[in-house]
C-alpha cells in the first residue's frame, strides 16, 4: 500500500524539507543580528523556498522572525532619533514623518508643508529644552555612563 500524499499541500511543497530546530535557531539569530535574508539562508543551509514553506508551516518561527524583523526596525528608529536629538534636521524630519505616534494619520502630518528653517526651529528648541530637562533631573549617572 502507498501512503496518499496530503491533499492541502503541493508538489512543490512535498520536495522542500523543512528547517530542523537548529536551523530555526541559527537563521533566527542571524536575522536579529540584521543578517540579510538571503545570507542567513546560505549560513544555515537551507534554500529560501525552506525557508518559506517552514515560515508558512509553523507559527512560532514565523512569529519569532516577524519579532526578529521588528526589532531591527525599532533599532533603526532608535537610531533615527538619537540623530534626530543632535541636531541633524535630515533625522529629525524623516522622524516625524516616519516615526509618528499611531494616532496621527500620515496623510495629516504637522510636518507636511513646513520648510526646513521651520523644523530646524522647532527640532531646535525640542532639544534644547530636552537637554535643559536631562541636566536639571541628572538623567544620566556619572557612574553608569562608564
Amino acid at each position: 500500500m502507498h501512503a496518499t500524499p496530503p491533499t492541502n499541500s503541493s508538489d512543490d511543497d512535498r520536495r522542500v524539507t523543512l528547517l530542523t530546530p537548529e536551523q530555526k535557531q541559527e537563521y533566527i539569530s542571524l536575522m536579529q543580528w540584521g543578517a540579510p535574508p538571503l545570507a542567513a539562508c546560505a549560513r544555515v543551509g537551507a534554500s529560501i523556498d525552506e525557508i518559506e514553506t517552514t515560515l508558512a508551516r509553523d507559527g512560532d518561527f514565523a512569529h519569532r522572525v516577524q519579532r526578529a524583523r521588528a526589532l531591527l526596525m525599532e533599532n533603526v528608529a532608535a537610531a533615527m532619533y538619537k540623530s534626530a536629538m543632535g541636531g541633524s534636521v535630515y533625522a529629525q524630519s524623516n522622524y516625524l514623518r516616519q516615526c509618528r505616534p499611531p494616532e496621527q494619520p500620515k496623510e495629516n502630518s504637522i510636518v507636511d508643508g513646513m520648510s526646513r528653517g521651520q523644523l530646524r526651529m522647532i527640532m531646535r528648541n525640542a532639544t534644547q529644552q530636552w537637554q535643559d530637562e536631562a541636566e536639571d533631573e541628572d538623567w544620566i549617572d556619572e557612574d553608569e555612563s562608564e
